[in-house]
């Protein structure tokens, strides 16, 4: 429960599914909520609801546990404030019985979409309505804005912005990257400043809604996908704030995204400062004709470090983003599978003869039970395999990475594929730790280069190729020792 102040008081009416009856709604009306909303841009978004005792009996009764709410008040003529989200999360109630008759319910929520609208009367001197807005986003080393802060013998600090970063989205809207300061009072009484990253954008004639910015989320996710491949790290859009001149303003808090845990070293980018801003535009217009891109924007995800996975998780995320680029590549290039979907009836007279086959050998014609667990691996041999498929696409694109730790082939060791199955089959690895790691850099190398590379940008402009790794990565130059290690 939040102990300080709320920013909106205000009644609201509830609304949820009944989870019995398909395509009924319930609604409860007039319900107290306080709205707290996060200090800090990554903070939590929360509701208080404060419930009677029939309000309380007909939650419980009905089993609301995901709910909509919609709210206005006017706090003056002229001035109304609505507050909206169509999906809130119940999280905890509380009930108090004062007497039988009299009781009262505290519900706290999260919402996931919560939007605050602002009404007030335009100004009367703008011809053309101009709006003014910002994304917030999570931290992201390359896109923050180079800054110097000058502190005068007055107390005022003057920034001087050195470096910015400007990029226009596919939908044509232009954004720039710079921070917004805050400043609060911390427990001791003192005032403490911080920043979040944002993106500013500027629009003329837009109407009095959010729809310019709802719709840029999506070509913003795909920008905001490539900067984190670039920073090593997740970035994401947690919400915008617009205002406009004719009087409309709104702030929408989304959190039906994962909000990233901040990597300790942010200095181990994939791409240097300054390199960033051309990978961005070579990066993003080569991603938006990609055929099948949604599979490179998975491979993405997989590949981004985590603060919190563990060694082993890692490898096998990033092992998942090679299967993805592999996949990507196998449907480009009929490579899924030997039989196609026309050619249906052709695999199943082969299954049928391999069957028979089978069942007719003399090493299996009295053993039923073997039988039946080749019949079993059958499907298997319909798909092409990953190691034909690996080396078909890396010979395609071109990838060179005969320098680093072998994906496939095990004369010499086990290879990072082997090393993958062991994991999956429950192989511990706790002794060997240190190998593994140095398998993990090497899978992650191999999976940047293939992402790089298919994005149309030149691995030698990165962090990922031969000359910054014999510089200064140790387990690029010791790997064959962990190999005959992770493999004794």
């Amino acid at each position: 429960m939040d102990n300080r102040k709320e920013n909106y008081l205000l009644d609201v009416t509830i609304t949820a599914e009944d989870e019995s009856i398909p395509n009924v709604r319930n609604s409860i009306p007039n319900v107290r909520c306080k709205v707290y909303l996060p200090e800090r841009l990554t903070d939590p978004v929360r509701l208080t609801f404060h419930l009677d005792k029939e309000m309380a009996r007909l939650f419980q009764w009905l089993h609301i546990w995901r709910f909509s709410i919609e709210g206005e008040r006017n706090p003056e003529p002229g001035f109304r404030t609505k507050i909206s989200a169509k999906n809130v999360h119940s999280m905890d109630m509380t009930i108090t019985h004062w007497s039988p008759e009299l009781a009262e319910a505290v519900l706290v929520a999260e919402p996931t979409d919560l939007k605050i609208e602002h009404i007030r009367p335009g100004e009367d001197s703008q011809a053309t309505s101009q709006s003014h807005g910002r994304f917030w986003l999570t931290p992201n080393k390359l896109l923050t804005p180079a800054q110097i802060l000058n502190h005068s013998y007055t107390g005022d600090v003057k920034i001087e912005t050195v470096w910015h970063l400007e990029f226009i989205l596919q939908n044509g809207l232009p954004i720039s990257f710079v921070n917004r300061y805050h400043h609060k009072k911390n427990a001791n009484g003192e005032y403490v400043s911080f920043a979040d990253l944002v993106a500013d954008f500027r629009k003329e004639g837009e109407p009095d809604n959010s729809t310019a910015a709802g719709e840029s989320l999506q070509p913003l996710d795909v920008f905001l996908r490539l900067a984190s491949l670039a920073a090593r790290q997740r970035s994401a859009c947690l919400g915008y704030d617009i205002s406009s001149t004719s009087g409309y303003s709104v702030k929408f808090f989304r959190r039906n995204v994962s909000i990233p845990v901040l990597r300790n070293d942010q200095d181990d980018v994939l791409i240097d400062q300054g390199h960033f801003e051309s990978f961005l535009k070579t990066a993003y217009e080569s991603l938006l004709k990609l055929d099948s891109a949604g599979l490179i924007k998975q491979a993405i995800d997989y590949a981004l470090p985590r603060e919190r996975d563990t060694v082993e998780s890692s490898f096998l995320a990033l092992y998942s983003a090679l299967e993805t680029l592999v996949l990507y590549f196998r449907k480009g290039h009929r490579l899924e599978t030997l039989f196609e979907a026309d050619e249906e009836e052709q695999w199943k007279q082969l299954e049928r003869d391999l069957r028979q086959w089978l069942k007719n050998h003399s090493l299996l014609n009295d053993n039923k039970d073997k039988r039946k667990l080749l019949y079993e691996n059958l499907p298997a041999l319909k798909r092409v395999s990953f190691s034909t498929a690996f080396i078909k696409c890396r010979d395609f694109y071109g990838v060179k990475s005969d320098d680093l730790w072998p994906v496939l082939g095990s004369n010499e060791g086990w290879s990072l594929s082997t090393i993958r199955n062991k994991l999956v089959h429950g192989e511990h690895f706790a002794q060997r730790l240190g190998a593994l790691g140095t398998g993990k850099e090497h899978l992650q190398w191999t999976v940047e280069r293939f992402l790089l590379t298919i994005l149309n940008w030149t691995v030698s402009a990165s962090n990922v190729s031969a000359d910054y790794l014999t510089s200064n990565r140790t387990a690029y130059q010791n790997w064959m020792a962990d190999r005959r290690i992770i493999s004794s």
